[in-house]
């Protein structure tokens, strides 16, 4: 790597913070011996497997709180990673970076994922793993998710989808669902004469098959629900299941193999009627779908082709009354939908279950992974909804995607989408502002933000800024979430005490005053202020305490 891709990095992995896979240390020579770098080796390996990172990164000269501080330079290379080979036995995927960032000296370690067998070694007599939980480091043999996470780690990498199930045969397959399949490759590829091929070529050209063996992804799409036993590693049946919670209504219902015919008899389940949207400057509304069928099936398909199937959970849709939320194994494989949306990875580098997708790919269930991504938020963006929303559960292993069938704000969702000129990465940013999920959204950005007075930060929460309040007729909201200066609210509290010879209770300068103060504080914080507030005006001489301290005590004006 050169000097700027080393920066790169580096600003990545800052970004992203200490986590399973990144640790910060401020100088090489903390580690007091090998074995406390031989825990950290350990931990970020095994880790990187379970969160599916490629490698873990053990960074020199930055502190915790992300400063960069610097660090000296160890030059025993050659020697660590002998013996890493002897404890761990894959050195020579193991990197050490130097470079100068900001003027300080910066080294990075990174750290191979852990491939079919734990990152461990012996200390002393016995052997010893590592993994991380959240930023720290946990013994893995007394984890009680230990059975788990070998087999993940002893799996991770290989292709399940591209296992060959060898109990199955050209009998297994559903006779409707292969004739779907050929006449969609016939739409793609309108040249091929795809009606005179046998069946066994046509799934062959879709590498589903390997030495005349139908793999588990030529099951999972083509197969007869029947046959579903004979998918190899899985131990649940593969199925997806919708349910219906509404106030008003519940239902559920589970669909089985062939998946290529499943998708869309679930969409069919899904209540999709008309909405209304009253865009500025037009007197008739437009009507648009509740739920877009592409948006849902490229949502449904990714969960699919995203899948752990060696989790052996189910495919879940949950309709809610405003949102539709899907559920699949394992976590969001290479980057995030951001990436894809905003055009920081073009197409996926790798892929879970690639021979399904590649299968997928062919029969035009998915777009190149990724890119479909991006349909989806850009569908939502015509409609005026907020965009989807992914969700990785730590907990669970388990991804998931909400596609919203409604506004959130009316107003605020339209300028997002059509006003000034935002660009996709503002939107995508004011879009978390209106689901208030600040902790997304990089620092850097907010300020960004607050520089173009699209937000203004109250305490510790961040609004919408008079600027935007302008544009789309929100200024009283806008004045209830940020209240007003204190030398107004000093004004109205004197003159109303004006108004009460003898004076009010706290309780009853708190009832008049509190419309006054941002609507952003907690009651605690706005009772505060006006104690403040009141202590100021005391100090000033126009105001005076009287009946002692409790709460019977009166405010009033001071007499001459």
């Amino acid at each position: 790597m050169n000097e700027r891709e080393l920066k790169e990095l580096l600003e990545n992995l800052l970004k992203i913070g200490e986590c399973e896979y990144i640790e910060f240390k401020k100088n090489y020579n903390l580690f007091k011996d090998k074995s406390d770098f031989f825990k950290y080796y350990s931990a970020l390996s095994n880790s990187a497997t379970l969160v599916g990172e490629d490698f873990g990164y053990l960074v020199f000269g930055v502190d915790d709180e992300k400063n960069i501080c610097g660090t000296v330079v160890n030059n025993d290379e050659k020697n660590l990673k002998i013996q890493i080979a002897n404890y761990f036995g894959n050195s020579h995927d193991f990197e050490i970076f130097k470079f100068e960032y900001k003027e300080k000296n910066i080294v990075i370690y990174k750290i191979p994922c852990a491939k079919g067998k734990l990152a461990q070694y012996k200390n002393k007599k016995d052997l010893v793993a590592w993994y991380r939980v959240g930023s720290h480091n946990d013994n893995l043999y007394e984890s009680p998710d230990l059975d788990k996470i070998v087999k993940k780690i002893a799996l991770f990498g290989d292709d399940w989808s591209a296992i060959i199930c060898e109990e199955s045969n050209i009998d297994d397959l559903d006779f409707e669902a292969l004739k779907l399949a050929k006449n969609r490759y016939q739409e793609k590829y309108p040249n091929l004469e795809v009606a005179s091929w046998s069946n066994k070529k046509f799934l062959e050209k879709l590498g589903l098959i390997m030495n005349s063996k139908l793999t588990n992804a030529c099951l999972v799409l083509l197969g007869k629900k029947e046959s579903n036993y004979k998918l190899k590693n899985s131990r649940e049946s593969v199925e997806i299941v919708w349910k219906l919670d509404t106030s008003e209504e519940k239902a559920n219902q589970s669909f089985y193999l062939p998946l290529i015919i499943s998708t869309s008899q679930a969409w069919s389940f899904i209540r999709n009627p008309k909405y209304k949207i009253y865009p500025e400057n037009e007197l008739i509304a437009r009507e648009v779908d509740k739920y877009d069928q592409k948006v849902f099936l490229e949502a449904l398909h990714n969960c699919i082709a995203h899948q752990d199937y060696y989790a052996g959970k189910r495919i879940t849709i949950l309709e809610k009354i405003d949102k539709l939320i899907f559920t699949n194994a394992g976590n969001f494989y290479d980057g995030n939908a951001e990436d894809y949306v905003l055009e920081r990875k073009n197409i996926a580098s790798k892929y879970r279950n690639k021979a399904l997708v590649d299968a997928m790919k062919e029969l035009g269930m998915i777009d190149k992974l990724g890119s479909g991504v991006k349909t989806m938020y850009e569908t939502q963006r015509k409609k005026y909804f907020p965009f989807p929303t992914y969700d990785y559960d730590k907990r669970f292993d388990e991804t998931k995607l909400e596609i919203y069938g409604k506004e959130i704000d009316k107003k605020f969702t339209e300028i997002l989408m059509n006003k000034g000129d935002l660009d996709f990465n503002t939107t995508i940013i004011l879009d978390k502002i209106q689901k208030n999920k600040i902790d997304e959204i990089d620092k850097k950005d907010l300020k960004k933000l607050k520089e173009q007075r699209l937000i203004e930060k109250i305490g510790k929460e961040y609004i919408l800024s008079s600027k935007v309040a302008e544009i789309i007729g929100k200024e009283a909201e806008y004045t209830e979430k940020k209240g007003f200066e204190d030398d107004y609210i000093i004004e109205k509290i004197i003159k109303h005490l004006k108004n009460f010879e003898d004076g009010l209770k706290r309780n009853k300068i708190n009832d008049f005053a509190w419309k006054y103060l941002p609507g952003v504080l907690s009651d605690e914080q706005k009772y505060e202020k006006i104690q403040r507030i009141l202590t100021n005006i005391k100090n000033k001489g126009i105001i005076e305490k009287i009946n002692g301290t409790t709460r019977g005590a009166i405010w009033r004006i001071k007499k001459e």
